[in-house]
């Protein structure tokens, strides 16, 4: 049972979307075999994984989109905290895609949680 992927149709809504907190991108191609084998892969891991957005980009329908985040082979997964890109992946690998997910997940929630925790003042007895 997979969660929910996004179609992108729009540059305008791309960067909207991947401007969000935590975000995983699907770049594929309908003419794309390997991307049709990883698709449903893809789709799957977005059930697991509440606090990351998981967006697909087809890059013939979004050119601009495509071309603005330097993709040159599909499918490419990337990884974006607040606009800025933290991690790709390009191939069809299921273990490595689910692997990096979780890797950029959880290396995205302990630097948040850096970020905000408050450090704690050192108490004295006296």
């Amino acid at each position: 049972m997979g969660g929910s992927v996004q179609e992108v149709k729009t540059y305008e809504e791309y960067l909207k979307l991947i401007n969000g907190d935590k975000t995983a991108v699907d770049w594929f191609a309908t003419w794309c075999g390997p991307c049709k084998v990883i698709s449903p892969v893809f789709a799957e891991l977005s059930g697991g994984y509440a606090n990351l957005v998981f967006l697909k980009v087809d890059v013939d329908e979004v050119p601009e989109a495509a071309e603005a985040a330097g993709i040159r082979a599909m499918p490419t997964f990337q990884f974006y905290q607040q606009g800025k890109k933290v991690d790709e992946l390009v191939g069809a690998n299921a273990a490595k895609l689910t692997e990096l997910i979780s890797k950029v997940l959880y290396a995205l929630v302990v630097r948040d949680a850096s970020l905000t925790v408050a450090p704690q003042q050192p108490q004295h007895n006296n």
